[in-house]
Protein backbone atom coordinates (compact mmCIF):
# COMPACT_ATOMS: atom_id res chain seq x y z
CA UNK A 1 0.00 0.00 0.00
CA UNK A 2 2.56 2.37 0.62
CA UNK A 3 4.47 2.16 -2.56
CA UNK A 4 1.56 2.17 -4.60
CA UNK A 5 0.56 6.10 -2.71
CA UNK A 6 4.54 6.32 -3.33
CA UNK A 7 4.06 5.77 -6.96
CA UNK A 8 0.60 7.38 -7.11
CA UNK A 9 2.66 10.80 -5.58
CA UNK A 10 5.08 10.72 -8.18
CA UNK A 11 2.76 10.60 -10.75
CA UNK A 12 0.49 13.30 -9.78
CA UNK A 13 4.35 15.24 -9.04
CA UNK A 14 5.12 14.52 -12.73
CA UNK A 15 2.11 15.55 -14.01
CA UNK A 16 2.32 18.70 -12.00
CA UNK A 17 5.78 19.62 -13.62
CA UNK A 18 4.93 19.08 -17.04
CA UNK A 19 2.01 21.15 -16.40
CA UNK A 20 4.29 24.30 -14.73
CA UNK A 21 6.68 23.50 -17.76
CA UNK A 22 3.93 24.50 -20.09
CA UNK A 23 3.01 27.37 -18.24
CA UNK A 24 6.09 29.07 -18.69
CA UNK A 25 6.62 28.68 -21.58
CA UNK A 26 3.55 29.46 -23.02
CA UNK A 27 3.75 33.08 -21.08
CA UNK A 28 7.53 33.08 -22.62
CA UNK A 29 5.48 33.12 -25.70
CA UNK A 30 2.77 35.32 -24.79
CA UNK A 31 4.61 38.47 -23.89
CA UNK A 32 6.02 39.21 -27.36
CA UNK A 33 3.05 37.88 -29.00
CA UNK A 34 0.88 40.05 -27.13
CA UNK A 35 3.19 43.13 -27.41
CA UNK A 36 3.59 42.79 -31.45
CA UNK A 37 -0.20 43.59 -31.60
CA UNK A 38 -3.93 43.02 -32.35
CA UNK A 39 -3.65 41.40 -35.94
CA UNK A 40 -0.98 39.34 -34.53
CA UNK A 41 -3.03 38.26 -31.46
CA UNK A 42 -5.81 37.53 -34.25
CA UNK A 43 -3.46 35.28 -36.18
CA UNK A 44 -2.33 33.27 -33.59
CA UNK A 45 -5.97 32.23 -31.94
CA UNK A 46 -6.78 31.46 -35.31
CA UNK A 47 -3.65 29.22 -35.65
CA UNK A 48 -4.14 27.51 -32.27
CA UNK A 49 -8.11 27.02 -32.41
CA UNK A 50 -7.93 25.63 -35.93
CA UNK A 51 -7.50 21.49 -36.72
CA UNK A 52 -4.81 21.01 -39.15
CA UNK A 53 -4.30 24.31 -40.20
CA UNK A 54 -0.65 25.23 -41.39
CA UNK A 55 1.46 28.67 -40.17
CA UNK A 56 2.53 31.18 -42.68
CA UNK A 57 6.28 31.91 -40.99
CA UNK A 58 8.80 29.40 -41.93
CA UNK A 59 12.37 29.06 -40.19
CA UNK A 60 13.21 26.63 -43.09
CA UNK A 61 14.24 26.40 -46.98
CA UNK A 62 11.78 26.63 -49.45
CA UNK A 63 13.55 25.04 -52.07
CA UNK A 64 13.73 21.39 -53.25
CA UNK A 65 16.32 18.73 -52.19
CA UNK A 66 17.34 16.57 -55.01
CA UNK A 67 14.64 17.74 -56.81
CA UNK A 68 11.96 16.14 -54.75
CA UNK A 69 9.40 18.02 -52.19
CA UNK A 70 11.38 19.01 -48.72
CA UNK A 71 10.36 17.00 -46.14
CA UNK A 72 8.39 18.25 -43.53
CA UNK A 73 9.71 19.06 -40.01
CA UNK A 74 6.23 18.72 -38.60
CA UNK A 75 5.76 18.04 -34.79
CA UNK A 76 5.35 15.26 -32.36
CA UNK A 77 4.39 12.46 -33.08
CA UNK A 78 5.71 12.92 -36.86
CA UNK A 79 8.51 15.27 -35.82
CA UNK A 80 11.50 15.53 -37.91
CA UNK A 81 14.90 17.54 -36.42
CA UNK A 82 15.95 19.64 -39.51
CA UNK A 83 19.33 19.50 -40.40
CA UNK A 84 21.34 22.88 -41.23
CA UNK A 85 22.61 23.46 -44.33
CA UNK A 86 24.03 20.89 -47.29
CA UNK A 87 27.31 21.52 -47.10
CA UNK A 88 29.42 18.89 -45.27
CA UNK A 89 29.97 19.43 -41.56
CA UNK A 90 29.69 19.02 -38.04
CA UNK A 91 27.98 20.61 -35.42
CA UNK A 92 26.89 20.83 -31.93
CA UNK A 93 24.36 22.87 -29.97
CA UNK A 94 23.33 23.18 -26.17
CA UNK A 95 19.53 24.34 -26.74
CA UNK A 96 17.46 26.31 -29.39
CA UNK A 97 14.52 28.35 -28.88
CA UNK A 98 12.28 28.67 -31.94
CA UNK A 99 9.20 30.77 -31.66
CA UNK A 100 7.15 29.79 -34.40
CA UNK A 101 9.11 27.00 -35.96
CA UNK A 102 9.52 26.42 -39.41
CA UNK A 103 7.36 23.24 -41.00
CA UNK A 104 10.21 21.97 -43.75
CA UNK A 105 13.34 20.65 -43.91
CA UNK A 106 16.34 21.36 -44.13
CA UNK A 107 16.81 24.69 -42.75
CA UNK A 108 19.47 27.29 -43.62
CA UNK A 109 23.18 26.75 -42.93
CA UNK A 110 23.08 30.44 -42.00
CA UNK A 111 21.73 30.98 -38.44
CA UNK A 112 20.48 34.63 -39.60
CA UNK A 113 18.39 32.73 -41.74
CA UNK A 114 16.94 29.95 -39.83
CA UNK A 115 14.54 32.11 -37.73
CA UNK A 116 15.75 30.44 -34.96
CA UNK A 117 15.53 33.10 -31.74
CA UNK A 118 18.17 31.52 -29.61
CA UNK A 119 20.66 29.20 -30.10
CA UNK A 120 23.05 29.02 -27.29
CA UNK A 121 26.71 26.72 -27.24
CA UNK A 122 26.76 26.34 -30.88
CA UNK A 123 30.28 24.65 -32.56
CA UNK A 124 30.21 23.73 -36.26
CA UNK A 125 32.58 22.19 -38.64
CA UNK A 126 31.95 22.85 -42.12
CA UNK A 127 33.29 22.59 -45.56
CA UNK A 128 32.01 25.08 -47.91
CA UNK A 129 32.22 26.74 -51.24
CA UNK A 130 35.86 28.43 -50.05
CA UNK A 131 37.00 25.92 -48.32
CA UNK A 132 37.07 24.34 -44.55
CA UNK A 133 36.14 26.65 -42.17
CA UNK A 134 35.16 26.51 -38.40
CA UNK A 135 32.42 28.51 -36.36
CA UNK A 136 32.35 28.35 -32.44
CA UNK A 137 29.92 30.89 -30.68
CA UNK A 138 28.08 31.24 -27.50
CA UNK A 139 25.14 32.28 -28.33
CA UNK A 140 23.46 33.35 -31.73
CA UNK A 141 19.99 36.04 -30.50
CA UNK A 142 17.96 36.44 -33.23
CA UNK A 143 20.32 35.72 -35.66
CA UNK A 144 23.11 37.75 -34.61
CA UNK A 145 26.17 36.03 -32.94
CA UNK A 146 27.20 36.70 -29.33
CA UNK A 147 30.62 36.22 -28.38
CA UNK A 148 32.23 34.65 -31.69
CA UNK A 149 35.53 33.43 -32.98
CA UNK A 150 35.88 32.05 -37.00
CA UNK A 151 38.66 30.37 -38.34
CA UNK A 152 40.02 29.71 -42.02
CA UNK A 153 42.64 27.77 -43.61
CA UNK A 154 45.80 28.03 -41.61
CA UNK A 155 44.28 29.81 -38.71
CA UNK A 156 43.87 28.50 -35.05
CA UNK A 157 41.44 31.73 -32.50
CA UNK A 158 40.68 31.26 -28.96
CA UNK A 159 38.13 32.89 -27.31
CA UNK A 160 38.17 36.04 -25.46
CA UNK A 161 39.11 34.94 -21.82
CA UNK A 162 41.60 32.54 -23.29
CA UNK A 163 44.70 34.71 -21.72
CA UNK A 164 42.88 34.17 -18.20
CA UNK A 165 42.43 30.72 -19.28
CA UNK A 166 46.25 30.38 -20.04
CA UNK A 167 48.02 32.39 -17.44
CA UNK A 168 45.95 32.08 -14.58
CA UNK A 169 43.36 28.94 -14.63
CA UNK A 170 46.37 26.73 -16.08
CA UNK A 171 48.80 27.68 -14.11
CA UNK A 172 46.39 26.62 -10.62
CA UNK A 173 46.23 23.56 -12.39
CA UNK A 174 49.55 23.04 -12.92
CA UNK A 175 50.63 23.89 -9.45
CA UNK A 176 48.29 21.74 -7.93
CA UNK A 177 49.27 18.56 -9.47
CA UNK A 178 45.80 18.67 -11.62
CA UNK A 179 43.92 18.65 -7.81
CA UNK A 180 42.18 21.80 -8.96
CA UNK A 181 41.30 22.54 -12.62
CA UNK A 182 38.85 25.05 -13.93
CA UNK A 183 37.57 26.16 -17.36
CA UNK A 184 36.02 29.50 -17.60
CA UNK A 185 34.01 30.14 -21.29
CA UNK A 186 36.53 27.91 -23.16
CA UNK A 187 36.54 28.44 -27.00
CA UNK A 188 38.92 27.14 -29.47
CA UNK A 189 38.37 26.99 -33.30
CA UNK A 190 41.34 25.65 -35.54
CA UNK A 191 41.13 25.34 -39.60
CA UNK A 192 43.01 23.42 -42.17
CA UNK A 193 43.26 23.08 -45.81
CA UNK A 194 41.69 19.76 -45.11
CA UNK A 195 39.85 19.99 -41.69
CA UNK A 196 38.05 22.25 -39.13
CA UNK A 197 37.98 21.38 -35.26
CA UNK A 198 36.03 23.45 -32.86
CA UNK A 199 34.55 23.16 -29.30
CA UNK A 200 33.26 25.27 -26.23
CA UNK A 201 32.42 24.84 -22.35
CA UNK A 202 31.26 27.77 -20.10
CA UNK A 203 32.20 26.11 -17.14
CA UNK A 204 34.54 23.07 -16.15
CA UNK A 205 35.40 22.58 -12.59
CA UNK A 206 37.48 19.36 -11.84
CA UNK A 207 38.72 19.17 -8.35
CA UNK A 208 40.91 15.82 -6.91
CA UNK A 209 41.56 14.38 -10.40
CA UNK A 210 40.38 12.01 -12.69
CA UNK A 211 39.18 10.04 -9.29
CA UNK A 212 37.48 13.25 -7.89
CA UNK A 213 34.53 15.68 -8.52
CA UNK A 214 34.42 16.72 -12.10
CA UNK A 215 31.61 18.78 -13.57
CA UNK A 216 31.22 19.81 -16.95
CA UNK A 217 28.49 22.53 -18.00
CA UNK A 218 27.75 23.08 -21.59
CA UNK A 219 29.87 21.76 -24.07
CA UNK A 220 30.07 21.48 -27.46
CA UNK A 221 31.65 20.20 -30.73
CA UNK A 222 31.93 20.57 -34.45
CA UNK A 223 34.44 18.73 -36.35
CA UNK A 224 35.42 17.76 -39.86
CA UNK A 225 37.98 16.52 -41.58
CA UNK A 226 39.42 14.49 -44.92
CA UNK A 227 42.21 12.55 -45.38
CA UNK A 228 41.93 11.77 -48.50
CA UNK A 229 40.49 8.48 -48.63
CA UNK A 230 37.16 9.30 -46.16
CA UNK A 231 35.21 12.65 -45.31
CA UNK A 232 34.52 12.08 -41.25
CA UNK A 233 32.36 14.49 -39.83
CA UNK A 234 31.31 14.82 -35.86
CA UNK A 235 29.10 16.58 -33.52
CA UNK A 236 28.23 16.50 -30.09
CA UNK A 237 26.71 18.68 -27.11
CA UNK A 238 26.62 18.02 -23.15
CA UNK A 239 24.87 20.59 -21.00
CA UNK A 240 25.30 18.91 -17.49
CA UNK A 241 27.69 16.45 -16.82
CA UNK A 242 28.92 15.17 -13.11
CA UNK A 243 31.42 12.58 -11.93
CA UNK A 244 32.63 11.10 -8.50
CA UNK A 245 35.23 8.95 -8.12
CA UNK A 246 35.57 7.90 -11.88
CA UNK A 247 31.52 7.01 -11.13
CA UNK A 248 28.90 8.82 -13.30
CA UNK A 249 26.99 10.87 -11.03
CA UNK A 250 24.38 13.12 -13.39
CA UNK A 251 24.20 13.41 -17.16
CA UNK A 252 21.56 15.51 -18.84
CA UNK A 253 20.93 16.33 -22.60
CA UNK A 254 23.86 15.14 -24.35
CA UNK A 255 24.12 13.52 -27.68
CA UNK A 256 26.58 13.06 -30.71
CA UNK A 257 26.45 12.20 -34.41
CA UNK A 258 29.05 11.41 -36.33
CA UNK A 259 28.95 10.62 -40.43
CA UNK A 260 31.77 9.39 -42.66
CA UNK A 261 32.02 8.73 -46.69
CA UNK A 262 34.25 7.12 -47.81
CA UNK A 263 35.19 6.61 -51.74
CA UNK A 264 38.28 4.78 -53.64
CA UNK A 265 37.89 1.44 -55.48
CA UNK A 266 34.98 0.43 -52.12
CA UNK A 267 32.81 3.27 -51.13
CA UNK A 268 31.06 3.16 -48.06
CA UNK A 269 29.18 5.68 -46.12
CA UNK A 270 28.12 5.26 -42.45
CA UNK A 271 26.10 7.17 -39.94
CA UNK A 272 26.39 6.29 -35.64
CA UNK A 273 24.32 8.80 -33.59
CA UNK A 274 23.12 8.53 -29.62
CA UNK A 275 21.79 10.80 -26.81
CA UNK A 276 20.68 11.11 -23.23
CA UNK A 277 18.10 13.18 -22.08
CA UNK A 278 18.65 12.50 -18.25
CA UNK A 279 20.54 9.53 -16.21
CA UNK A 280 21.88 9.29 -12.81
CA UNK A 281 24.39 7.07 -11.84
CA UNK A 282 24.72 5.92 -15.30
CA UNK A 283 21.21 4.54 -15.35
CA UNK A 284 18.41 6.60 -18.02
CA UNK A 285 15.24 7.75 -16.07
CA UNK A 286 12.08 7.17 -18.12
CA UNK A 287 11.15 11.12 -18.33
CA UNK A 288 9.01 12.15 -19.67
CA UNK A 289 7.96 8.55 -21.21
CA UNK A 290 8.82 5.44 -21.78
CA UNK A 291 11.74 5.25 -23.87
CA UNK A 292 13.55 8.51 -23.22
CA UNK A 293 16.07 6.36 -20.59
CA UNK A 294 17.49 3.67 -23.32
CA UNK A 295 17.84 6.12 -26.29
CA UNK A 296 14.78 4.83 -28.31
CA UNK A 297 14.94 7.40 -31.36
CA UNK A 298 11.62 9.01 -31.41
CA UNK A 299 10.30 8.73 -28.34
CA UNK A 300 7.01 10.77 -28.38
CA UNK A 301 5.27 12.51 -25.16
CA UNK A 302 1.76 13.84 -26.49
CA UNK A 303 -0.71 13.22 -23.43
CA UNK A 304 -1.17 17.44 -23.25
CA UNK A 305 -1.02 17.70 -26.43
CA UNK A 306 -2.19 20.75 -28.09
CA UNK A 307 -1.44 22.67 -25.40
CA UNK A 308 2.32 20.44 -24.84
CA UNK A 309 4.03 17.71 -26.67
CA UNK A 310 7.90 16.77 -26.38
CA UNK A 311 9.90 13.68 -28.57
CA UNK A 312 12.92 12.47 -26.80
CA UNK A 313 16.08 11.60 -28.79
CA UNK A 314 14.52 13.11 -32.19
CA UNK A 315 16.53 11.22 -34.80
CA UNK A 316 16.75 11.33 -38.90
CA UNK A 317 19.51 9.57 -40.55
CA UNK A 318 19.92 9.38 -44.53
CA UNK A 319 16.52 10.82 -45.21
CA UNK A 320 15.63 12.81 -47.61
CA UNK A 321 17.06 16.07 -46.26
CA UNK A 322 20.44 15.87 -48.58
CA UNK A 323 22.43 13.37 -50.11
CA UNK A 324 23.65 9.89 -47.69
CA UNK A 325 25.38 10.30 -44.94
CA UNK A 326 24.19 12.41 -42.90
CA UNK A 327 22.23 12.34 -39.17
CA UNK A 328 20.59 14.59 -36.78
CA UNK A 329 19.47 13.89 -33.10
CA UNK A 330 18.19 15.84 -30.34
CA UNK A 331 17.77 14.71 -27.02
CA UNK A 332 14.71 15.99 -25.89
CA UNK A 333 12.23 18.66 -28.23
CA UNK A 334 9.27 20.57 -26.55
CA UNK A 335 6.86 22.36 -28.53
CA UNK A 336 4.20 24.16 -26.90
CA UNK A 337 0.72 25.42 -28.14
CA UNK A 338 0.59 23.18 -31.22
CA UNK A 339 -1.25 24.06 -34.27
CA UNK A 340 -1.73 21.28 -37.40
CA UNK A 341 2.24 21.11 -38.38
CA UNK A 342 3.54 23.44 -36.62
CA UNK A 343 3.66 25.40 -32.61
CA UNK A 344 3.92 28.15 -31.49
CA UNK A 345 7.26 27.80 -29.85
CA UNK A 346 10.01 24.86 -29.62
CA UNK A 347 12.64 24.30 -26.93
CA UNK A 348 15.53 22.19 -27.69
CA UNK A 349 18.83 20.67 -26.26
CA UNK A 350 21.58 18.33 -26.64
CA UNK A 351 21.71 18.75 -30.71
CA UNK A 352 23.35 17.55 -32.77
CA UNK A 353 24.38 16.94 -36.62
CA UNK A 354 26.89 15.60 -39.06
CA UNK A 355 27.10 15.35 -42.80
CA UNK A 356 29.90 13.91 -44.76
CA UNK A 357 30.92 13.57 -48.79
CA UNK A 358 33.38 11.52 -49.92
CA UNK A 359 36.80 13.08 -51.18
CA UNK A 360 36.38 14.85 -54.05
CA UNK A 361 32.73 15.16 -53.97
CA UNK A 362 32.51 18.58 -51.57
CA UNK A 363 31.96 22.10 -52.43
CA UNK A 364 33.96 23.12 -55.76
CA UNK A 365 34.89 18.72 -56.28
CA UNK A 366 33.15 16.77 -59.04
CA UNK A 367 30.30 15.84 -57.19
CA UNK A 368 29.03 18.65 -54.76
CA UNK A 369 26.05 18.11 -52.60
CA UNK A 370 22.73 18.52 -53.51
CA UNK A 371 21.63 22.03 -54.72
CA UNK A 372 18.68 23.36 -52.53
CA UNK A 373 16.61 26.46 -54.03
CA UNK A 374 16.42 29.22 -51.85
CA UNK A 375 16.66 29.00 -48.22
CA UNK A 376 14.45 31.20 -46.76
CA UNK A 377 13.83 33.06 -43.40
CA UNK A 378 10.76 33.10 -41.32
CA UNK A 379 9.34 36.33 -42.48
CA UNK A 380 7.33 38.59 -39.70
CA UNK A 381 4.32 36.29 -39.04
CA UNK A 382 7.22 34.41 -37.03
CA UNK A 383 6.79 37.55 -34.90
CA UNK A 384 5.91 41.14 -35.72
CA UNK A 385 2.72 40.66 -37.95
CA UNK A 386 1.14 38.78 -40.29
CA UNK A 387 1.82 40.12 -43.52
CA UNK A 388 5.81 39.49 -43.14
CA UNK A 389 5.19 35.53 -43.23
CA UNK A 390 2.90 35.81 -45.94
CA UNK A 391 4.90 37.55 -48.06
CA UNK A 392 7.52 35.27 -47.30
CA UNK A 393 5.14 32.93 -49.32
CA UNK A 394 3.94 35.43 -52.05
CA UNK A 395 7.04 36.65 -53.78
CA UNK A 396 7.74 33.91 -56.14
CA UNK A 397 6.86 30.58 -56.76
CA UNK A 398 8.84 28.85 -52.93
CA UNK A 399 11.61 31.72 -53.06
CA UNK A 400 10.98 31.66 -49.16
CA UNK A 401 13.07 34.54 -48.69
CA UNK A 402 10.16 37.50 -48.87
CA UNK A 403 11.17 38.31 -52.94
CA UNK A 404 8.31 40.22 -55.06
CA UNK A 405 6.04 41.51 -53.23
CA UNK A 406 6.06 40.06 -50.47
CA UNK A 407 9.78 41.27 -50.16
CA UNK A 408 9.28 44.51 -47.94
CA UNK A 409 6.75 42.83 -45.54
CA UNK A 410 9.09 39.83 -44.86
CA UNK A 411 12.21 42.35 -44.47
CA UNK A 412 10.09 44.58 -42.09
CA UNK A 413 9.24 41.82 -39.35
CA UNK A 414 11.91 40.98 -36.65
CA UNK A 415 11.68 37.42 -37.39
CA UNK A 416 14.98 37.85 -39.40
CA UNK A 417 16.49 39.65 -37.45
CA UNK A 418 16.61 43.06 -39.11
CA UNK A 419 14.38 45.31 -35.95
CA UNK A 420 15.80 46.25 -32.64
CA UNK A 421 15.86 44.36 -29.64
CA UNK A 422 12.70 45.26 -27.75
CA UNK A 423 11.51 45.08 -23.77
CA UNK A 424 9.35 42.69 -24.68
CA UNK A 425 11.94 40.33 -26.78
CA UNK A 426 14.08 40.55 -23.91
CA UNK A 427 11.40 39.47 -21.16
CA UNK A 428 10.45 36.90 -23.48
CA UNK A 429 14.11 35.57 -23.55
CA UNK A 430 14.21 35.65 -19.55
CA UNK A 431 11.10 33.74 -19.21
CA UNK A 432 12.23 30.66 -21.48
CA UNK A 433 15.54 30.79 -19.79
CA UNK A 434 13.72 30.39 -16.57
CA UNK A 435 11.72 27.49 -18.40
CA UNK A 436 14.55 25.61 -19.17
CA UNK A 437 16.35 26.08 -15.82
CA UNK A 438 13.28 25.45 -14.27
CA UNK A 439 12.30 22.27 -16.66
CA UNK A 440 15.93 20.77 -15.82
CA UNK A 441 15.31 21.12 -12.09
CA UNK A 442 11.94 19.61 -12.35
CA UNK A 443 13.67 16.83 -14.36
CA UNK A 444 16.01 16.14 -11.69
CA UNK A 445 13.76 16.17 -8.86
CA UNK A 446 11.09 13.62 -10.55
CA UNK A 447 14.55 11.76 -11.51
CA UNK A 448 14.64 11.34 -7.82
CA UNK A 449 11.70 11.20 -6.37
CA UNK A 450 11.33 8.02 -9.48
CA UNK A 451 14.27 6.37 -8.24
CA UNK A 452 13.12 6.17 -4.46
CA UNK A 453 9.73 5.00 -5.89
CA UNK A 454 11.61 1.90 -7.55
Amino acid sequence: MYKQRRRKLHRRRRAAVVVAFAAILALAVAIPTFASGASRVDNLLGQVGSSGGSTSGSSGSSGTVSGTAQPKSGVPPTYTPPLHGTDPHGQGSNAVVDIQPGTTNPYSGDPSKTGEELVVGDSRGEQGANGYQGTVTVAWLFGNPIIQIQSGPGESKDGPLQPLQTQLLDAICTNSNGQLCLTVLGMHSSTTSNSSTNSFEALGVHIGGESGLNADVLQSHGNISDDGTCQTSHGDSNAAKVTAGGNPVADALQGDSTSQACGGAAPSNSVDQHSTVLALGGNGLPIPATGCDDGTPNTNFVPLAPLLAAVCNADDTNGSQTDAPYGVREALAVFALISGNSSVLKVSGGNQESHAVAPGGGPGGPVGPPTTGTQGTKGAGGKGGNAGGNGGNAGGAGAGNGAGAGAAAANAGAGNGNLAFTGADLLALGLVGSALILGGLALTTAGRSHRRTI
